[in-house]
C-alpha cells in the first residue's frame, strides 16, 4: 500500500509541477499593464486599464474615459507588447524583454509626449514595477555631416537641436527599438537640410542593455 501511495503521489507531483511552471512563466504584458502602479499614469486607474483590456479582447474599441476628462485606449496588444494612446498628446509603449538570467523579464516602458514635438523617455522595470533605471542616449551618435555640407552649415543646423529631444519607438515583434532626434520647428528649407544630418539607429536588447 505504501508503494502504491508513493506512486500516486509522484504522479500527482509530475502532473501539477508543470502547471505551476506555466503559471510562473505565463506573465504577459496584459498582466503587467493591469498591475501597473497608478503613480505611473495617475489619470488612468486600475479599473480603467482593465476596462481597456476587456474591450480589446472582445474586439471592440478598447477605449475608456480618463481622469483628465479625455479618452485613453489600447492600440495594440500582444503577449509581450502593448501600445496605448493615453491622451491626445501622450503615447505609451510597453515591451517585456528577456533578462540575462534566463528567468525573469524586464519591462521596457516608453512614454512619448507629442506636443510641441515628439519627445520620448525610456525606463526599465522589474515585473513587479521596481525601477531598474533609465535608458539614455548620446546626441552625437544620431547626427552626421554629409560630405557635400560645409562645417559651418552643419554647426548652424545643429543649433536647431537645442534642447536635445529623442524620439523612441519599440519594435513590436523584435527585442529592439528605433531611436532618432526630434527637430524643433524650423522653416521648410532648414527642415529639409536638418533631416539630412539626422541619423536613426536601431538598438537591440542583449539581456542587459540596448546597444
Amino acid at each position: 500500500m505504501k508503494d502504491i501511495r508513493f506512486y500516486l503521489t509522484s504522479i500527482a507531483l509530475l502532473l501539477f509541477l508543470p502547471l505551476g511552471l506555466v503559471e510562473v512563466d505565463a506573465c504577459s504584458v496584459r498582466d503587467v499593464w493591469i498591475n501597473m502602479p497608478d503613480s505611473i499614469v495617475p489619470y488612468l486607474g486600475g479599473s480603467q486599464r482593465v476596462e481597456c483590456v476587456d474591450f480589446y479582447e472582445m474586439h471592440s474599441k478598447a477605449e475608456t474615459s480618463n481622469m483628465l476628462g479625455g479618452k485613453s485606449h489600447i492600440d495594440t496588444m500582444t503577449v509581450n507588447f502593448l501600445q496605448a494612446t493615453l491622451t491626445k498628446s501622450s503615447v505609451m509603449q510597453m515591451k517585456l524583454l528577456p533578462a540575462s538570467n534566463g528567468r525573469d523579464s524586464v519591462v521596457c516602458l516608453v512614454r512619448s509626449y507629442l506636443a510641441p514635438e515628439r519627445e520620448s523617455r525610456v525606463t526599465l522595470y522589474t515585473l513587479d514595477w521596481k525601477p531598474i533605471g533609465h535608458v539614455d542616449f548620446c546626441a552625437d551618435e544620431y547626427i552626421a555631416r554629409p560630405d557635400t555640407m560645409t562645417a559651418e552649415r552643419f554647426e548652424y543646423l545643429k543649433t536647431f537641436l537645442d534642447p536635445v529631444m529623442f524620439c523612441v519607438e519599440l519594435v513590436p515583434n523584435e527585442n529592439s527599438m528605433v531611436v532618432g532626434l526630434t527637430t524643433n520647428a524650423v522653416g521648410v528649407e532648414d527642415k529639409k537640410a536638418l533631416d539630412s544630418i539626422l541619423v536613426q539607429r536601431k538598438l537591440n536588447w542583449n539581456g542587459e542593455i540596448f546597444k
